[in-house]
């Protein structure tokens, strides 16, 4: 009797061993297929995103970057999924209607910036179809097969193997996109002939641009705030007395932000850390520089190639930050004897809308060169009046970046900013 049920005993063991591993593997296996992409807000203020592992009343577990990291309950306010691009493309496409133009394109350039290039070459032919003479259309759809010729590149090209050679150590260099050598053909998509600005400088710049009022996502050292308590000890807002200073530790960082913005401590913003891209440069991403710099301005024919003369705009890796953070200091830069690229005090008048506008409507007329045409119908064109109203945005003052950025072009004078166009 012994021996059967020890034999009973050895058949379970076996099978539980043989079973367990296998509804393991199932078990991972689901829960990796239905990860989603979530974003859990923290009670400081912060936002983090990543593939959502698990959540519990204990703790949420985000994968961030194949690495997972664990957050405690009481310290997360919410978790919001993130809706997929194809999710979100259909939601918006429904509610708007097949012949409206302006709202289609703006569709398919957001498809593009998200790199969902098939859903946004398939928007975009339909578009072509219904409106062959856009001047938009080609010139984005020539970026999206540039795009896709490049992803297709990438994944057929074989590894390499590099043969082992000993390791010495060089001084560091620009990247070769960022550096091509003397005398190379320049493909203007695939490289960038001038440095574009580095992250530090594109951090510096979020900083003077974003708006402490909308509570953005930013990050503000505790070193920053006790240099704040011993140089600026008596300003107007600036705590009093340790236990008030402990707890200034714990504001949000756009609250620290408001507090360096009320003391002008400039010397201070360079450690600052701003997540939240400013509003003022979203509306550059989407009103100006994907609706009119890249496929009107920054053509390889026109300023974004070798013809482009004293005003050169990138359009390499057109949706990356490098791209767009560049190009909107270079306008913010460039001035010439006709008068400035963006005109705060005239937004009309600004160069970016004169130079779009044809020759005889035109109080500024862009040079006559060959090749080139003008992209809006007259001064009351929708997208004349956008350009405008963006520019209207950014305030009546001409902005002052301490950012050491040598503009790309031939002319030395357009890279520092003049308080008045010079004289002809």
């Amino acid at each position: 009797m012994l021996l059967f049920r020890e034999v009973v005993m050895s058949i379970k063991a076996r099978f539980w061993q043989s079973i367990v591993p296998t509804v393991c593997l199932s078990l991972m296996l689901t829960t990796a297929a239905s990860a989603r992409e979530a974003v859990v807000k923290l009670d400081d203020g912060r936002e983090i995103r990543g593939e959502l592992v698990t959540e519990n009343a204990q703790e949420v577990v985000l994968e961030i970057a194949g690495i997972r990291t664990t957050f405690a309950r009481q310290r997360v306010s919410s978790v919001e999924y993130v809706k997929s691009i194809k999710e979100q493309y259909q939601e918006r496409r429904t509610q708007i209607a097949d012949d409206d133009l302006d709202k289609r394109y703006d569709l398919a350039r957001w498809l593009f910036e998200n790199k969902s290039y098939d859903l946004a070459k398939s928007e975009l032919a339909d578009l072509i179809k219904r409106y062959p003479n856009d001047g938009r259309l080609v010139p984005l759809q020539n970026l999206i097969d540039a795009q896709i010729r490049i992803q297709n590149e990438q994944g057929s090209a074989p590894a390499q193997p590099r043969p082992q050679q000993p390791q010495v150590k060089q001084p560091a260099t620009p990247k070769p996109s960022e550096q091509p050598d003397a005398g190379e053909a320049i493909d203007y998509d695939r490289q960038a002939p001038h440095p574009r600005m580095t992250e530090e400088q594109i951090n510096l710049l979020r900083v003077y641009e974003v708006d402490p009022g909308k509570q953005p996502n930013v990050h503000v050292p505790n070193e920053v705030m006790e240099e704040v308590y011993r140089r600026y000890a008596g300003e107007e807002g600036v705590p009093v007395g340790a236990s008030a200073q402990r707890q200034a530790l714990g504001w949000p960082g756009w609250r620290k932000l408001d507090l360096l913005f009320k003391l002008r401590a400039r010397e201070l913003y360079p450690q600052v850390i701003v997540h939240t891209e400013p509003q003022t440069i979203q509306n550059f991403r989407t009103t100006v520089h994907s609706r009119y710099l890249l496929p009107y301005c920054a053509t390889t024919a026109c300023h974004g190639g070798k013809d482009a003369g004293s005003f050169f705009v990138f359009r390499f890796e057109p949706a990356s930050n490098a791209t767009v953070y560049s190009n909107y200091l270079i306008l913010n830069k460039t001035n010439n004897s006709r008068g400035y690229m963006i005109d705060h005090e005239r937004p009309d008048r600004s160069l970016l809308v004169q130079y779009g506008l044809p020759r005889a409507d035109a109080a500024i007329p862009h040079p006559d060169v060959p090749g080139w045409r003008p992209l809006f119908r007259n001064a009351q064109d929708p997208r004349a009046v956008g350009v405008s109203q963006w520019v209207r945005s950014l305030g009546v003052t001409p902005p002052d970046y301490p950012i050491n950025y040598q503009l790309p072009g031939k002319a030395a004078a357009t890279t520092q900013p003049a308080t008045a166009p010079a004289a002809p």
